[in-house]
């Protein structure tokens, strides 16, 4: 069974709240099944815990804000790089090519995730495709927030538009997830 770090729970936690205060926090943990619910309550950041879990933790969200599920992976995407980037990466990937920061997918991958392998490849020296296999449950929604979050990714770290493209995903028949990165 895949397993996914407790902090996506805690990063899930913080943007519901943000985005919609306690009450849309209350109706997301209304809308899971009572185990999820007794799993939300015991969550500790450094822990490990089912995959399944927390994506129906985090496909529960559109709902619980009120908002269009495409847009809030987007947005939680946003947010959660954010919070993932410290000023010390901040100023490595500054001095490094951006496409630097995708390299290291596979290391930065698993603190969060225990299945799944990235290969990445620079295209060019403002381009550059990673593509994801093995990952254990693939979700359209959950490649949307992926797309996402490399955006913001490399946006922190001193690329200039980013922007991340899915042209290949298992949810719509293909063999891998591939993202393309692009920037200036």
């Amino acid at each position: 069974m895949a397993r996914v770090k407790g902090l996506t729970f805690a990063d899930l936690s913080a943007f519901v709240r943000d985005r919609g205060g306690d009450a849309a926090w209350s109706r997301l943990r209304e809308a899971l099944a009572p185990a999820d619910r007794a799993l939300l309550d015991e969550v500790v950041a450094v822990g490990w815990y089912p995959l399944d879990a927390q994506l129906r933790a985090l496909f529960a969200a559109p709902e619980a804000l009120g908002r269009d599920a495409r847009a809030t992976m987007r947005d939680y995407g946003l947010f959660c790089a954010e919070r993932h980037v410290s000023r010390v990466y901040r100023v490595l990937f500054l001095v490094l090519n951006p496409a630097t920061l995708l390299e290291k997918t596979g290391e930065y991958w698993s603190r969060f995730y225990d299945a799944g392998t990235w290969q990445v490849s620079r295209e060019s020296d403002t381009r550059a495709r990673g593509d994801l296999t093995g990952f254990a449950q693939p979700e359209a929604l959950h490649c949307e927030f992926l797309a996402s979050y490399i955006a913001a990714m490399f946006d922190r770290v001193g690329a200039k538009d980013a922007r991340c493209t899915h042209p290949r995903c298992r949810t719509r028949g293909d063999t891998v997830c591939s993202f393309v990165v692009e920037w200036r």
